[in-house]
């Protein structure tokens, strides 16, 4: 006999009272007591466990399978974006900004910021939150055994903690996000780490204050993880925003989107988070609940589905092939994706052409500079024949010089239409005549950075617009390796000086009206080469069953303001 999920168990009992006796009295002509309400229990799918909390010490790809959604909901950080390219202080009473005084730029050439942090901030144990522990939490981030991915953090050169409730980086030079730069992606605490990192970096690393024994700075703290099953989360009444609407979240780990579907349709979830469900599916359920209450929501995120090449001839098959920059411009004409768009958003998502969103409103004054390359094949198989591809009597591509014939992959993530997405583009790319093979990247391997960096073909991937020229996405310095425990963020290889020297350019320049230039030579350059290959505008969708309020998708994450979260 089948026995009924645990978590459904807990909604069934939340909900049921025990009915009095008929004709049962009072013991006492007293009022009886108020009834207690009852606990509010809110059970969330996600698609990938986490490895542990912390996304940079333990190789955690940021957002894959939906695993940023855990960090928000345990442990807050000096900022939060609530909406795209909204920052708002968290922990910080405000961003360090140049008007309030709180970000100086010096006559050297370097900078200072200061974070004035919020009082009465505790940890979950109780133990206070002070400038003291981002000191620490910048010492652990910027050793060398630990590579991170974060762009600023090198050019940070020192922090000091003048009193508990201020926080001053002092900077090597001019960064033009550093009124948004944490010390460290995690805030760690010293009062429990200190010690540890000290004596035996091993050993701080092998803790199981990353995983069962978690304490951070957020509404909800860790009470049990059950690896391969869920996690649960009760409410922190000391949280200094105030006290959390609810008191329970399970957050259960459902790989496989059918199943996912399946439990909130049988009342065993109450939110499906992205990327779990594609957009068919959710359609179909948003059908099947029509009039219920039961809410389907499909919005643009700020994020776009782009194909990262593998440009590294270490790594890259064909040995050929998209190493060479007129291969890439072939095989991008060759996709059709105003049809890809259409068929994986149901016309809810323009197409991209660049990083730079149709609405964002510097997409007027760099349009005219973004190279575009339509749907063409026959352009396509121009291109190709110039770089030494042509097709053989049996319809395939064979290099005139090798006579390799053209074979590569694509991959991408399970779930959220990739599997058709991949589809798509191999069709377009075989009537080019080139084998893709399609691999679905199971969720065991989605935070395997070596498994990505070292890929023969294309990733499928969903970074937002900004880290293009924010995060130096594209840098030389970001490519992935061996010597950097494969942790920066440029994972197909592309390198380019001139690119380099923009996006350094970039990221000391604080004046919108300098950084204009810079920006439209940058989108020329790296969408001409095609280091990347932008596809569409996300809609992702987020399944809540009625009476859930709150969850509001930002780059594939739904949980920043869970806070404001709530269930009726």
């Amino acid at each position: 006999m089948r026995r009924a999920s645990p978590f459904l168990l807990i909604l069934l009992l939340a909900a049921c009272t025990t009915p009095a006796a008929p004709g049962a009295t009072s013991p006492s002509s007293a009022a009886a007591p108020a009834a207690v309400p009852a606990a509010k229990v809110l059970t969330v799918a996600l698609q990938t466990e986490p490895r542990a909390f912390d996304s940079n010490l333990f190789g955690v790809l940021s957002g894959e399978g939906g695993v940023t959604n855990v960090q928000y909901l345990v442990n807050d950080a000096l900022w939060v974006q609530a909406e795209v390219e909204d920052y708002r202080p968290q922990l910080a009473v405000a961003l360090p900004s140049i008007e309030a005084g709180t970000w100086k730029i010096n006559p050297d050439g370097t900078m200072d910021t200061t974070w004035k942090l919020r009082p009465n901030v505790r940890w979950h144990d109780g133990a206070p939150f002070t400038a003291d522990d981002l000191v620490f939490t910048f010492g652990v981030y910027t050793n060398p055994d630990f590579p991170t991915r974060t762009e600023g953090r090198p050019l940070m050169e020192s922090v000091s903690a003048p009193d508990p409730l201020t926080f001053v980086v002092h900077w090597k030079t001019t960064f033009v996000n550093a009124y948004r730069e944490p010390p460290g992606d995690d805030v760690l605490p010293r009062h429990l780490l200190g010690d540890l990192y000290k004596t035996d970096t091993q050993a701080f690393v092998n803790s199981t204050y990353f995983h069962a024994d978690y304490v951070g700075l957020g509404p909800y703290k860790l009470t049990q993880w059950v690896q391969g099953s869920h996690l649960e989360l009760a409410r922190f009444d000391d949280y200094y925003q105030g006290r959390p609407k609810l008191d329970t979240i399970y957050v259960r780990f459902v790989t496989d989107p059918s199943t996912a579907v399946a439990n909130i349709l049988a009342g065993a979830v109450d939110v499906v988070l992205p990327p779990a469900v594609d957009l068919d599916t959710a359609l179909d359920v948003q059908q099947r609940w029509a009039g219920t209450g039961n809410q389907v929501h499909a919005d643009l995120d700020g994020k776009f589905t782009l194909l990262d090449p593998q440009v590294r001839p270490e790594f890259a098959q064909p040995r050929d092939g998209f190493t060479n920059t007129v291969v890439r411009q072939a095989f991008y004409h060759a996709i059709d994706r105003a049809t890809v768009t259409e068929v994986i958003t149901h016309g809810l998502s323009p197409v991209a052409d660049s990083y730079f969103a149709p609405h964002e409103p510097l997409r007027a004054q760099v349009e005219s500079f973004i190279p575009q390359f339509p749907y063409d094949p026959t352009r396509a198989q121009q291109l190709l024949a110039q770089a030494g591809w042509v097709k053989g009597p049996d319809g395939a591509l064979v290099n005139q010089t090798t006579g390799e014939r053209f074979s590569t992959e694509v991959r991408g993530p399970q779930g959220g239409g990739n599997e058709k997405l991949l589809s798509l583009v191999a069709d377009g790319w075989k009537q080019v005549g080139a084998t893709a093979d399609i691999v679905v990247v199971p969720s065991a391997r989605l935070g395997d950075r070596e498994y990505a960096s070292t890929r023969p073909g294309f990733n499928v991937t969903n970074p937002s617009g900004p880290p293009f020229y924010e995060r130096n996405r594209l840098h030389s310095s970001q490519v992935t390796s061996a010597a950097n425990r494969f942790t920066g963020i440029n994972s197909g290889g592309y390198a380019n000086p001139r690119v380099d020297e923009i996006l350094n350019q970039l990221r000391m320049t604080i004046d919108p009206r300098q950084r204009l230039p810079l920006q439209q030579q940058l989108v020329q350059l790296q969408i001409g080469e095609l280091g990347v290959m932008p596809l569409f505008w996300e809609v992702y969708p987020l399944l809540m069953i009625k009476g859930v309020s709150g969850p509001k998708l930002v780059l594939n994450a739904a949980t920043q303001n869970i806070y404001d979260w709530d269930r009726t």
